[in-house]
């Protein structure tokens, strides 16, 4: 008689264990065939001291007995210290566990009678969402990759919390189509030197080639293997295995990455500089849960620089204000500080109206809206109507009903002193 086993699955991936007998069962690339029934390809593997880890590997019929007893034989005869073993048992149970979840796919659930899933909701909060993807996308060079990949990947596996970031931690993997090894190696070891520590074991790297969409059954199995928590990809355009502005690739590509289960984060470009959406079809912008453009401060030869994240989209809630950070390069270290956007001109500008109103008279005291007009370099008709907007909510006029002076505004708060 064999011991129960502990079954985990995840997007057409199986594992079941058998731990009193050191048995390990992977079932994958599992698929219906018209004459056949179900079949998968069947891995397993001991931990037993003094004996070779793999044993045998092959496709399965899971509902032939035929198909069944051939892969018992082989392991057998591969591994005659285990023939003791209930493997009879043990497979008819694998079998019946990967066929029934298989076909079970995912469940009809109740929404009045489900329980909410209490776990983190963020991988980091606010920024990105745990179990959804995520996308950010700038022009090439602004420094996407550091970002991303390099700070914000390293800051979840290391599990620290940086800049105003809550970091729920766990295993990251960078699938990249840009770089290489040595290259991702170099600048996450120096933004770990930036942090004050050592690069993190749990912050894995993937040289990608072919599409995601190709790729995701090898994909799944190193989520699944090394409990990935955070995907960053890098970047949509080769990760979609196809033409960005094919809504079919593109589709496909985010179909992918919702099979993982984990949060995704991936850097795409945008078209032109002056473009506000990430190149390709629009559903680049219509899947991800929440969008971000990047934007950086850098010139030629900067060893600091300040980069903007602009939350373009967000699907629940409200988008985020603008997050400024400031980049410093050093001797093998980047470091990342937070940085005030109303004090950088190129982020400030990406901020509300509203939000520039506020900030600038409660820095400069009550002003009317020509000199309002000259201090933002925004035009003196969209104030008024922002300032009528939120007349007695947030602003409010200091002189109202005095004949001929020009009306003066001010911040509530500030006319209430």
């Amino acid at each position: 008689m064999s011991s129960a086993p502990e079954v985990k699955h995840s997007a057409g991936n199986f594992r079941v264990l058998f731990a009193d007998e050191r048995i390990n069962f992977r079932v994958e690339r599992v698929y219906d065939e018209k004459q056949r029934g179900v079949s998968g390809e069947v891995t397993v593997m001991t931990t037993h001291a003094h004996l070779e880890p793999d044993i045998h590997r092959s496709r399965v019929n899971l509902l032939s007995t035929v198909s069944q007893n051939s892969f018992i034989k082989r392991c057998k005869e591969h591994s005659p210290a285990l023939e003791s073993l209930d493997w009879t048992r043990m497979l008819e149970r694998v079998c019946r566990e990967v066929v029934d979840l298989h076909r079970q796919g995912e469940p009809t659930i109740s929404l009045a009678a489900h329980t909410k899933d209490e776990s983190a909701r963020f991988r980091i909060d606010p920024l990105i969402p745990d179990r959804r993807a995520s996308l950010f996308y700038a022009t090439g060079g602004v420094g996407k990759t550091l970002l991303v990949a390099n700070y914000l990947g390293t800051l979840v596996a290391a599990g620290i919390q940086q800049n105003g970031f809550s970091v729920e931690p766990g295993n990251v993997l960078i699938y990249d189509y840009e770089t290489d090894v040595d290259e991702s190696q170099e600048r996450c070891r120096a933004v770990a030197k930036g942090l004050g520590i050592d690069l993190p074991s749990n912050l894995y790297y993937r040289r990608a080639i072919q599409g995601l969409a190709s790729d995701i059954e090898q994909l799944q199995r190193e989520v699944m293997d090394k409990e990935i928590a955070l995907v960053i990809i890098d970047s949509a355009g080769p990760a979609c295995g196809g033409e960005p502005e094919s809504a079919e690739a593109t589709n496909k590509y985010f179909a992918a990455l919702r099979s993982l289960n984990v949060a995704t984060a991936t850097i795409a470009h945008v078209s032109k500089a002056e473009s506000g959406h990430p190149f390709g079809s629009v559903y680049w912008t219509n899947l991800p849960r929440r969008t971000y453009r990047i934007t950086s401060t850098q010139a030629a030869g900067d060893t600091e620089y300040t980069l903007g994240i602009v939350n373009t989209k967000a699907n629940w809630g409200q988008r985020l204000t603008p997050i400024g950070l400031r980049v410093s390069f050093g001797t093998d270290a980047v470091t990342f500080d937070r940085a005030e956007v109303k004090d950088v001109p190129e982020l400030d500008a990406e901020r509300s109206l509203r939000l520039r109103l506020k900030d600038l008279l409660k820095s400069n005291g009550a002003m009317d809206t020509a000199t309002m007009s000259e201090h933002l370099d925004v035009d003196a008709g969209q104030i008024r109507a922002r300032l009528s907007e939120w007349n007695n909510k947030d602003f409010v006029i200091i002189n109202p009903g005095v004949p001929g002076v020009v009306p003066m505004w001010g911040v509530i708060a500030i006319a209430n002193s």
